[in-house]
Formats: structure tokens, sequence, C-alpha cells
């Protein structure tokens, strides 16, 4: 697997720059299965992003979020997967996303992007390409991304924008996961269910955000 250093990623286009070509080789590379994994595991550090938006504006549905979500680890656990079970709940899904122009709060653009990556999990489930789990990469960065400028009040005429955001600690811990993770599952071509509870371990607990 071709390795990436974080300090390579830049940011504004922190994601045109990820870079989506280089995602799109290395998932495409993977099987279904692992493509999956790796959907769900940027997916699951995103559910609590969603739960902050339904907690300030009390719309939404996170229960139905985790419950897709947990469908896609179930159908890796058990290396089956239901296509007509799997079409609904991303039907369902996509009913819960907000639109960011409803809502004020910061949240908002982290809860849509939050059920993009659970779709993008549910995606790679059930089609061959590797549009679903690059889409899942991209949306769990541009997340981040987002926050950070938010959080440092940053503006486009900040010059050390990119790199204040690139190396700030949310930015760092999602890119380093998100890399350790490909690089994991690219040596684990068949995904045992002992491999499958580690991983969402892993991503389990405290959002992509940092709060618990």
């Amino acid at each position: 697997m071709t390795k990436r250093s974080v300090q390579g990623i830049r940011s504004e286009n922190v994601l045109d720059e990820f870079d989506q070509d280089w995602l799109e080789e290395e998932l495409s590379q993977f099987n279904e299965f692992q493509r999956a994994a790796f959907s769900a595991s940027c997916a699951e550090r995103m559910i609590k992003n969603y739960e902050r938006f339904y907690e300030e504006t009390g719309w939404g549905n996170p229960d139905l979020l985790k419950k897709a979500l947990s469908e896609v680890w179930k159908s890796l656990s058990l290396q089956e997967v239901d296509p007509e079970k799997i079409e609904l709940l991303r039907n369902q899904v996509t009913d819960i996303a907000p639109d960011t122009e409803d809502f004020e709060t910061i949240y908002v653009s982290c809860a849509l992007d939050a059920t993009t990556a659970v779709n993008g999990a549910l995606d790679s489930l059930i089609t061959q390409g590797a549009d679903g789990a690059v889409g899942t990469a991209i949306v769990s960065v541009d997340t981040v991304d987002m926050y950070v400028q938010e959080l440092l009040d940053l503006t486009p005429f900040d010059q050390e924008r990119e790199k204040k955001i690139v190396e700030h600690p949310l930015m760092v811990r999602e890119l380093q996961k998100i890399t350790s993770d490909m690089e994991l599952i690219s040596k684990t071509p068949t995904l045992s269910k002992q491999f499958i509870d580690s991983l969402r371990m892993s991503s389990t607990g405290t959002s992509s955000l940092g709060f618990s």
C-alpha cells in the first residue's frame, strides 16, 4: 500500500489533496467487505456528531442512524449481506439527513456528513466500486476541516489558514486514523469477526470532533 504522510496533506482543499485520486486508487484495490469496513470505521466516529446536532435542535433520528451502521458491522461480522435491507436503510438514512439551510447550528453540516458517511458504508456493501468508501473518507475529513475553521474563527484571508487546519490536533488525529485504518485493512483481505469487533471498538466512544 502506498504510504501518505499526514504532513503532506493540505487543507482547504485538505480534500482535493487528500487526495481523491489517491483514495480511489487505494480503495479500488480493496474488496467490498474491506471498503465497507473502512467506511464503517469512519462513520462510527461521526455518529456522536449527529447526536450533538439532535441534542441542539430536536430534529432527526440518531437511533436510526446507529441502527443502519450497526447493520453494516453485523453484515461484516457475518460476511453476509441482505441487499434489500441495506437499500431500505439507505433510503431511511437519506430521509434523516438535515438541510443545512434550515438550521443555524454549526453541527448541521456535521450531521449531514454523518448521514453521508453511513450511506457510504451501506453502499460499499452492495456496490462494486470504491465511490461509497471514497465519499465517506472525504466527508470524515471535511467535517473536521469545517469544525476547525469555526473553532479557530479562521477567514479566507488568513495566509496560514490551511497550515492551521492541517496541523490542528483534531485534523492530525483524523488523518492518522484514516491512514492507519487503510494500512491495516489492506493487509487483511479476509476480515474475521475479531478483526471487525476490534476495528469498530477503535472508532467508538469519541467523535471525530473530540467530544464523547
